[in-house]
């Protein structure tokens, strides 16, 4: 507790002088509770870099969306080579690696599901291209459900156990399910589909495979 209230004067000291780095990660990084934003600071300090250099690391990653901060684990000798862990409440159970430059101690990429966030200096991305909310996801299935039930032969009898993969990486929402309904013969079959949708719900592609 001492050692995070020595961290929060000296962060606020630094605050108010204020630091360099891109106006737009500043006017987000803005927006963040300082209390939050020193706490944070404080477990980057913790991974090894000083409270000067965790200021405009933190900057960064309440850029792309991240905001409480829970973990930050790595070691400065492979920084570059293998980069930081970093855990918040937003990534839920996943991870993010952070990649640093080793000549300077400043942030050179971070990728979240494959998609690249930031690189050298641009903000190309957030978090959000890549996290699904309970209501898209409740939103996607709803619409998967009439998409792929339009398509039976016998609408009425389509029946979704309820059994659903729901994903989103780059701004794109699949979901993945299967569905019984009546075939040509009236008979009860089970077919696998899988939906895409854009950032607005609305549908890009499906399949819809017999088994």
């Amino acid at each position: 507790m001492k050692k995070l209230l020595i961290f929060a004067v000296v962060l606020l000291s630094i605050f108010i002088a204020g630091c360099d780095g891109d106006k737009a990660i500043k006017e987000d990084a803005s927006l963040i509770d300082p209390t939050v934003a020193e706490q944070n600071i404080a477990l980057i300090v913790e991974g090894g870099f000083t409270p000067e250099e965790a200021i405009p690391i933190n900057d960064i990653l309440q850029s792309i969306g991240l905001q409480n901060i829970t973990k930050f684990e790595g070691s400065p000798k492979y920084m570059e080579e293998y980069g930081y862990i970093v855990s918040a409440e937003q990534l839920g159970l996943a991870v993010m690696p952070v990649y640093f430059n080793l000549e300077d101690r400043t942030v050179k990429k971070i990728v979240y599901k494959n998609v690249v966030l930031y690189e050298n200096g641009e903000l190309k991305d957030t978090i959000a291209s890549g996290t699904i909310t309970d209501r898209e996801k409740s939103r996607a299935i709803d619409a998967a459900e009439n998409l792929i039930r339009q398509q039976m032969k016998d609408p009425s009898s389509a029946k979704f156990p309820g059994q659903y993969w729901v994903s989103k990486e780059n701004s794109v929402v699949r979901v993945k399910g299967y569905v019984d309904s009546k075939n040509s013969f009236g008979v009860m079959v089970r077919s696998d589909f899988a939906v895409e949708f854009d950032s607005k719900i609305t549908p890009i592609s499906y399949t819809l495979t017999s088994r």
